[in-house]
């Protein structure tokens, strides 16, 4: 028989795997387990699974903020009147940090 033990390793590698749609898929494993819990009561998400969510958010945060670290210290060694690419590409970093926290 299925346990809920099963879908553990799964939840939780996409938990900390750092893709941004990491927190959509946790969130989308535990809906299907809470469909699945209405005819098989021993699959029903428990506290393990569901803070799997929150750690996703915060594996994302982190690996965001890990890529604006890594910009500021590039750009530093970079002279910033080389092209405007160069700074669009670290505003678009920096809007990305802001979009994620808001979400959160």
């Amino acid at each position: 028989p299925i346990r809920l033990e099963t879908f553990h390793p799964i939840i939780s590698a996409w938990a900390l795997c750092q893709a941004e749609r990491a927190p959509a898929r946790v969130k989308e494993w535990i809906h299907s387990l809470e469909k699945l819990s209405a005819t098989k009561p021993h699959l029903k998400p428990d506290l393990n699974t569901l803070s799997a969510h929150i750690i996703a958010w915060r594996n994302v945060q982190a690996g965001t903020i890990a890529q604006v670290e890594e910009a500021k210290r590039s750009s530093r060694k970079e002279n910033w009147n080389n092209s405007s690419i160069e700074r669009g590409n670290d505003n678009r970093i920096l809007r990305d940090v802001e979009m994620t926290f808001a979400a959160a």
